[in-house]
């Protein structure tokens, strides 16, 4: 049994001049630094970058727990893509991988939101800032799912300085492992 490494790609905006954010996964530091690409107003850039490792065996999606403290500056938090393990896209794949805008690396990353390779749901679940759940709109645009559940697919989420950002991150295992489409 070996271990697969797997990048993962935080993304969303820079909303101020400079921000430092700290990243956990599963309690353990994975980044700590500035935003590494601040996007523009309507492209979302990578604000920060780190690697998981699960064992070869995993054939499921795996839910870990995640937290992103803004140390300092503005973001918005938005959708986490995951290396989905291969460098040219898979036709029983497309509709669910995507190269990432201003990637540096020519892999395929599964797309977040609620599409075939998620299911139901999302990369992010249980969302909370500060401990509490985002507000769900009064106003258009609404998100995916219920007043009572929503998914919050595609959202990006606003954290300042001293703000703390946490979920649980659903990751699904690379196409080498999976041999068919998640469903």
């Amino acid at each position: 049994m070996a271990d697969i490494t797997q990048n993962i790609k935080l993304t969303g905006f820079l909303k101020s001049d400079t921000a430092t954010i700290t990243v956990t996964l599963d309690g353990a530091q994975v980044f700590s630094g500035a935003v590494l690409n601040p996007g523009s107003e309507f492209v979302e850039g990578t604000l920060a970058n780190f690697s998981h490792s699960q064992a070869d065996t995993i054939t499921a999606i795996t839910n870990h727990t995640l937290s992103i403290t803004v140390d300092s500056g503005l973001i918005q938090c938005g959708p986490i893509e995951t290396n989905a393990g291969f460098t040219s896209l898979y036709t029983d794949w497309q509709d669910m991988c995507a190269q990432i805008d201003g990637a540096t690396d020519a892999d395929w990353y599964w797309r977040s939101g609620a599409n075939a390779a998620y299911g139901s749901a999302t990369e992010r679940t249980n969302i909370l800032i500060n401990g509490s759940a985002p507000t769900y709109p009064t106003v258009a645009p609404f998100p995916t799912g219920s007043v009572d559940d929503p998914t919050w697919s595609g959202w990006c989420f606003e954290v300042a300085a001293g703000e703390v950002f946490t979920c649980t991150l659903r990751i699904i295992p690379t196409i080498g492992v999976v041999a068919t489409p998640i469903a």
